[in-house]
């Protein structure tokens, strides 16, 4: 059933492509980019109608046509999983689940509303920008940490110059919504700076914890047995006090971060 569909689909589409070059060989060739947008226009002239009659829109129907399909088929394939999960529907004929497959979504896309349409595009779009400002922070990460290993004086310069980028960035990009992100980033970026050999030692633990099934065991005997060694160390005023409690309270968050992991 699935292989005729597709293969119905497929002959559509191309018996459409087929009919539009027939026309532009009939009135003369133009350039590939005027065939190519003939062929895309004809898809839209076939497409669209039947589109705004199942989508419906109130007066608005032309508007976000190609989001609302989009929607509608990430609405379908979520129900679709939904009802295979359903115990009623799991012994019942296919037909059933691809009749409500189709028909719940297209009813909540055809009575959505212009503003509803909207906030949910803007959510979209958010979670775009967020990842899309994110990923190259997360990249520079990973490609520092794995770069400069030990050598923290490299680390944090890395840092530095992350951050007077994007400062740069955010002070030359005015009021708009590009300087929020900068600036954010930038701030981040000053946290990872701050707080590198932190941050870096933490790194390290979760990656050879996931790695080693032993390591979290060892790496907290280690831990306790290093506290311990500075505290003789204090009483036998082999190092400086001060220090040396500074050096256990370090050891004792990382104890207790590497005890909460799983």
């Amino acid at each position: 059933m699935k292989k005729r569909i597709l293969f119905f689909g497929f002959a559509v589409l191309l018996g459409i492509s087929l009919i539009t070059l027939a026309s532009a060989a009939s009135y003369g060739f133009g350039s590939p980019r005027e065939v190519v947008q003939s062929i895309i226009d004809a898809y839209i002239d076939i497409f669209e109608p039947i589109l705004d009659a199942l989508f419906g829109g109130y007066g608005w129907s032309g508007m976000y046509l190609f989001e609302r399909l989009l929607l509608y088929v990430l609405l379908a394939s979520l129900v679709y999983l939904g009802i295979e999960r359903v115990p009623v529907f799991e012994d019942g004929p296919k037909a059933v689940r691809w009749i409500i497959t189709i028909i719940v979504p297209l009813i909540g896309i055809r009575f959505i509303d212009f503003e509803w349409l909207t906030t949910i595009i803007n959510q979209y779009m958010i979670f775009a920008v967020i990842v899309t400002s994110i990923l190259p922070f997360v990249l520079f990460l990973f490609f520092l940490y794995n770069i400069t290993e030990d050598h923290a004086m490299m680390r944090k310069l890395g840092w530095l110059i992350f951050a007077g980028i994007y400062a740069g960035l955010w002070t030359t990009s005015g009021n708009g919504q590009s300087s929020i992100i900068y600036f954010w980033t930038f701030l981040a970026a000053l946290v990872f700076f701050l707080f590198d050999g932190i941050i870096y030692r933490r790194y390290v633990m979760l990656r050879h914890h996931r790695t080693d099934n032993n390591f979290k065991e060892r790496e907290l005997g280690n831990i306790r047995h290093e506290i311990h060694k500075i505290q003789e160390q204090i009483r036998q005023h082999e190092i400086d006090e001060r220090v040396g409690k500074n050096l256990i309270k370090d050891l004792i968050k990382d104890e207790k971060w590497l005890t909460r992991q799983y």
